[in-house]
């Protein structure tokens, strides 16, 4: 970038504009530096008639946001060809300006005839933007004619620079008042400086982490009422001064508050606050958890209110609502004294009291099955205990919440466990230590799948509790099997012997044989042990018993194939069905 081109200039100025461009001729008086003839200010050429060269600016588009480098081009056409092209930006000269470049023959045209360096009348120039301010500028350029010198014509854009910042260093700030570690007290004025090589954009002040003032200029000040503080604490002041490139080094420092403090108004408080005691009611009986709740009032404000059971203190509640939660589960039978106990902030004391019974409900546990324990068989074990103060009024069970466990099984209370009485002393069961539960059920009698075992329990001094337990079921599907005939065997006569054998868990019924859908005459539950030892994962109680026999005349039948089909239910109602392919071949 040059030196500015003139101080002074007198200027004529006319437009004239076509189908497809603008030209505007300013005939000038002006001082100027190379390359532009330098003309007198006092001796001006007469103005000429004619207009100025024909310029067309390609870039920047008026407006243009730009960064890095900005290429100003475009061409400029005169009848007696173009002296110079100059540009400006912000009054100074752009030094790296090319001209006779190519350009389009539509840019040749001017209104009084083309330009005789046609094609050649492009100009370039590379501006770096980085040397300019982030913001808006101005673009004048000119071009003159080159026999009716000081024929010209200028044109103005504007363009923004927006280079981002490259300042990485923070602006320097030091505080004026008050002054690190002072004693302050009432308007307190907060004043910093500035460096003055640091350009701050904006400046926030804050006092213990609430803001205070947003400055944007000079002077750096404002005031904190420190009335409202408490005398002797110590307070944090924090100034954030930030540059236009949000480049910011917080400054702070601690000042104490020195003022009197108000009236004690305990002085003359000796009246104790109000309070109610909400909850529970007097006389309440509970054996679970009990919600506890107060309301208290006071001239000077609630400090707290103290919840106590029997003179213990329970809980603490310095807020409204005051209320907090007993749970008297593990506590013995018998009344309790609850207390609310209000204290004002000047320590003045009110209380209430409640009486409450508490009975403990029955409790018990399932040792087996446990937890999602996968059973089958037809003696599936049953062990726990169960507790109940003043002893169990009753105590049964069942299965999937309808079937009672005594259709398909049996269970008893009395064993020995003396670890459940030791573990709930609470619960006085005159039975302890026999409170043992033992027991067993057939599994065979249900589906295969997720069940739940359910223990009711109710105590003689009238409450009542369930325990639950799911466990899964997995019997094996029936199974059968046909001997004679054997697969695809061929028979033939009057006395065949057809038999085999057929297992289900928890034992089978409906058990048919047919041929072709007729049913024939067998004999069912004749002894076969190879069958149950061959299947001891099936809990078959007719064991060995487990055979079927019968005498089959095939003159009933026609010739050719058949199939004999052996079909029966277990327990848990699930289906069995063996089929054998035979032939029948008679003379």
């Amino acid at each position: 970038m040059g030196q500015v081109l003139w101080t002074r200039e007198i200027c004529v100025t006319r437009t004239l504009t076509g189908p497809d461009f603008t030209i505007t001729d300013i005939s000038c008086t002006t001082i100027s530096a190379d390359p532009i003839r330098i003309i007198d200010p006092d001796n001006p050429p007469p103005v000429l008639s004619g207009l100025g060269p024909r310029v067309d600016l390609m870039s920047p588009l008026d407006g243009e946001v730009v960064s890095g480098t900005l290429t100003v081009e475009g061409s400029t056409a005169s009848p007696n060809g173009v002296y110079n092209v100059v540009a400006w930006v912000d009054g100074q000269v752009v030094d790296s300006f090319v001209t006779q470049l190519p350009a389009s023959s539509s840019g040749c045209t001017h209104p009084q005839g083309n330009d005789p360096g046609c094609p050649y009348i492009g100009f370039r120039a590379s501006i770096d933007t980085t040397q300019l301010a982030n913001g808006t500028h101005e673009l004048v350029l000119v071009a003159t004619d080159e026999r009716n010198y000081p024929l010209l014509t200028a044109m103005k854009r504007t363009f923004s620079v927006d280079n981002g910042c490259t300042d990485t260093t923070a602006p320097i700030v030091t505080p004026i008042t008050p002054a690190p570690g002072s004693l302050v007290a009432g308007q307190v004025p907060i004043e910093v400086a500035v460096d003055e090589d640091s350009d701050v954009d904006r400046m926030r002040i804050f006092v213990d982490g609430q803001m205070l003032a947003l400055l944007h200029q000079p002077p750096w000040r404002t005031t904190w009422d420190a009335s409202g503080a408490a005398p002797g604490s110590t307070n944090e002041i924090l100034v954030r001064a930030l540059d236009g490139c949000n480049n910011v080094e917080p400054l702070r420092w601690t000042v104490e508050i020195h003022q009197e403090p108000p009236p004690d108004p305990c002085t003359s408080d000796a009246t104790p606050p109000s309070l109610t005691f909400t909850s529970p009611s007097p006389g309440t009986s509970t054996s679970g958890p009990v919600a506890l709740a107060a309301t208290a009032s006071d001239a000077n404000g609630v400090a707290r209110v103290d919840f106590h059971v029997d003179g213990v203190l329970l809980q603490s509640d310095t807020s409204v609502p005051y209320t907090t939660t007993w749970d008297p589960s593990t506590s013995p039978s018998g009344s309790y004294v609850l207390e609310a106990r209000a204290t004002d902030t000047c320590g003045n004391t009110t209380s209430r009291f409640v009486t409450v019974s508490v009975a403990p409900s029955p409790i018990g546990w399932l040792d087996t099955p446990r937890h999602n324990q996968v059973l089958s068989g037809l003696a599936a074990p049953i062990a726990g205990w169960a507790l109940g103060d003043g002893g169990l009024d009753s105590l049964w069970m069942s299965i999937d919440g309808q079937l009672p466990l005594t259709h398909i099984g049996s269970f008893s209370r009395g064993a020995h466990r003396p670890g459940a009485c030791t573990t709930y002393p609470y619960i006085v069961d005159p039975d302890c230590p026999q409170v043992g539960i033992t027991g067993s059920f057939d599994t065979t009698r249900l589906t295969n799948g997720v069940h739940t075992l359910r223990m009711s329990m109710t105590a003689n001094n009238g409450l009542s509790n369930v325990f639950t337990r799911t466990f899964r079921v997995d019997n094996p599907a029936p199974r059968g099997w046909v001997h004679v005939p054997g697969h695809n065997q061929t028979l033939a006569g009057t006395g065949v012997i057809v038999y085999g054998w057929a297992l289900g868990a928890g034992g089978l019924d409906n058990l048919s044989v047919s041929i072709d859908g007729t049913l024939i005459a067998v004999t069912f539950h004749l002894a076969w042990a190879g069958a149950c030892a061959a299947n001891p994962d099936m809990p078959d109680p007719d064991c060995p018993l487990v055979g079927w026999s019968g005498t089959l005349d095939t003159t009933t039948f026609t010739n050719g194939p058949h199939t004999m089909t052996l079909t029966g239910r277990d327990a848990s109602g699930r289906w069995l069905s063996f089929e054998r392919s035979f032939v029948i071949e008679n003379l």
